[in-house]
């Protein structure tokens, strides 16, 4: 299952400059499914722990059965989807649950990860009944660790 970390909305003090253009929004078009799909499919791949990957139909309508407050985030480079993650509000309607984030092999170690994190967490954040924003990282992605104290989420034990 991995670790669950916790980031407080009054412990949210992170001001860097985003670098990278993003699209968030709620839907995706049919394009930009099939790079997130594409490159979920690669990132899949790389890593020991099994993701379930999207379809192009969950991702271009928004359907009654959809998580609450879902949002995509997707970083494009030379009009190629490099990076996506996703979020949506939890059951108890005050915490926002990053669900996953994934950055393309080529591109890693621009930022580009904890950038779309930090997207996703401004988001929520600015949604004024969110207290919380949460993930879970396996305990052993290094990278994701630092990600997470870097931008001051607390292993929730």
């Amino acid at each position: 299952m991995g670790k669950t970390y916790l980031l407080k909305k009054e412990d949210f003090n992170y001001d860097e400059e985003l670098k990278n253009e993003f699209i968030l929004k709620e839907t995706l078009t049919n394009d930009e499914a099939k790079g997130l799909i594409e490159l979920q499919t690669k990132v899949s791949s790389e890593i020991s722990e099994e993701i379930t990957i999207l379809t192009e139909s969950a991702l271009t309508t928004k359907s009654p059965y959809s998580f609450p407050g879902l949002i995509y985030c997707l970083v494009k480079f030379e009009n190629k989807c490099i990076g996506y993650g996703y979020g949506y509000i939890d059951d108890d309607k005050k915490t926002f649950y990053i669900y996953t984030i994934g950055v393309d092999s080529e591109h890693r170690g621009k930022k580009i990860g904890t950038e779309i994190k930090l997207k996703l967490i401004r988001h929520a954040f600015e949604n004024p009944k969110i207290e919380y924003v949460k993930a879970i990282t396996q305990d052993d992605n290094e990278k994701t660790i630092h990600i997470n104290t870097k931008l001051g989420f607390k292993d929730s034990l």
